[in-house]
């Protein structure tokens, strides 16, 4: 918790969307979420 302020953070997540151009596989999603995860500060990266 930061600032004391309890907060939570829910994505959903879709493979091989064509109409965004999106990720393959969850290998794909799992590699970008620990980036944004980590330039958040988000330090817990469960998958």
């Amino acid at each position: 918790m930061i600032n004391n302020i309890q907060a939570y953070l829910i994505n959903i997540y879709f493979i091989n969307d064509k109409s965004v151009n999106g990720s393959k596989s969850k290998v794909e999603w799992i590699g970008a979420i620990k980036v944004v995860k980590n330039y958040l500060g988000i330090k817990k990266i469960t998958s």
